[in-house]
Formats: C-alpha cells, sequence, structure tokens
C-alpha cells in the first residue's frame, strides 16, 4: 500500500490566531504524531500557512484526519479558509538540516 500525503494552505484572520493555532497544534502533536510520518508548516505570511502530511498508508492518514477534526472543534483559532489536496506519494526524498527553527 502506498504512503498518502495532503497539502493543506490556510488563511487566519490576524497573525495573532496562526501563532496560537501553531502551538494548539504543537500541544496536540504527542497525541496525533502516531500516524505522521512527516509534517512540515511554512508560514508563507503574516495570516498564511502552508502544511504538508505524509502517512504510511490510508488508514494513518484517516485515523489522524479524523483525531485532528476532533481537536480542530475544540480550538478556538479556526483558519478562514482551507484549500486541502490528497493523493498518493509517488516521490519522498528525506534529509533534514533544521536551520533557524
Amino acid at each position: 500500500m502506498s504512503k498518502v500525503a495532503s497539502v493543506i494552505s490556510m488563511e487566519f484572520e490576524t497573525p495573532e490566531q496562526v501563532t496560537a493555532f501553531t502551538h494548539y497544534v504543537t500541544e496536540a502533536h504527542e497525541d496525533l504524531s502516531r500516524d505522521l510520518e512527516q509534517l512540515t508548516a511554512v508560514r508563507t505570511g503574516e495570516t498564511s500557512v502552508f502544511v504538508i502530511r505524509v502517512h504510511k498508508d490510508q488508514e494513518s492518514y484517516e485515523r489522524f484526519d479524523m483525531a485532528m477534526r476532533e481537536k480542530r472543534d475544540q480550538n478556538p483559532h479556526r483558519p478562514r479558509d482551507v484549500l486541502k489536496l490528497e493523493g498518493d506519494v509517488s516521490y519522498m526524498f528525506h534529509h533534514t538540516k533544521y536551520l533557524n527553527v
């Protein structure tokens, strides 16, 4: 079974909502990380975030998505718009170097 990924572009009303949402996801990460192989979030503007998630298979993707929806319902800082794309991973190269993180 192939890996499954989602690419999510999120737009918030204020920069403070982005910061609050980022902290919220960081705290929830321990519960959710068992179904993630990769999570990359890039703050692309004052009120926007671009996220790439990779899961080992469709089942882990569905578990994560369900858990994240439940967590999101508890979070007061919601994005204004979310564009989500899903698909099979056709290529993945892993070389991690952390700079300015």
